[in-house]
């Protein structure tokens, strides 16, 4: 998942100024590249195979909390 100004930017579609004006400062400031890259990393930590099966199990035991 993206979020903006975390790790990568959100664009509205055919706005080709936003989009110069972001890729220009990702590939011109290695700060904001360092930023966008941390940010990317913490959130594929949030991805990881355990943390995708706990969130479905809680759903699952949600769902059937409610149905009973």
């Amino acid at each position: 998942m993206i979020e903006n100004g975390i790790n990568g930017y959100l664009i509205d579609n055919n706005n080709i100024h936003d989009f110069a004006e972001k890729l220009n400062a990702v590939l011109t400031d290695s700060d904001l590249q360092a930023k966008l890259r941390e940010g990317a990393l913490n959130t594929a930590k949030e991805y990881t195979r355990l943390n995708v099966a706990t969130q479905w199990e809680d759903i699952i035991t949600e769902l059937q909390t409610v149905a009973n």
